[in-house]
């Protein structure tokens, strides 16, 4: 069973990752600098796509239907030093909902496997035309 799968498992599904992604998306808007991303942004449309991600591959759930990390922050300076933050944060929304360290470390896993295709070094990395978006730059 992949990480996903058993993270969804582990956390009794839907109803159990709900919560966590509501809690993390108000605090990824409420941050001084990350919270820029998020301007423009339905918060709980974006929290639906993030489940819905979280959920593709699962039996019985049905598959992802949007856009991809790679192409859908293709557009976003996204760095080293926003990824952490952004993991302290997930860190802390999964544990003020009260889940066990083996949540919190296998949420943490599953999350950091795509980070490598949204973590960029400069500007030059940016890509735009492949989200069909406007670059985003937020310091």
């Amino acid at each position: 069973m992949d990480l996903g799968a058993q993270l969804y498992e582990r956390i009794g599904g839907r109803p159990g990752l709900r919560p966590v992604i509501v809690r993390f998306y108000e605090k990824m808007s409420a941050h001084p600098v990350l919270g820029r991303f998020f301007d423009d942004v339905d918060l709980a449309h974006q929290a639906q796509r993030l489940e819905d991600f979280l959920c593709d591959g699962v039996v019985g759930e049905t598959r992802f239907g949007g856009t991809y990390p790679l192409r859908a922050h293709a557009h976003m300076l996204i760095t080293q030093p926003m990824l952490i933050e952004r993991v302290r944060l997930l860190r802390e929304a999964i544990e003020e909902l009260g889940h066990p360290p083996e949540i919190v470390t296998l949420w943490l896993r599953v999350d950091a496997l795509w980070h490598g295709a949204v973590r960029k070094h400069s500007v030059a990395d940016c890509r735009p035309s492949m989200s069909g978006k406007p670059l985003k730059v937020v310091e």
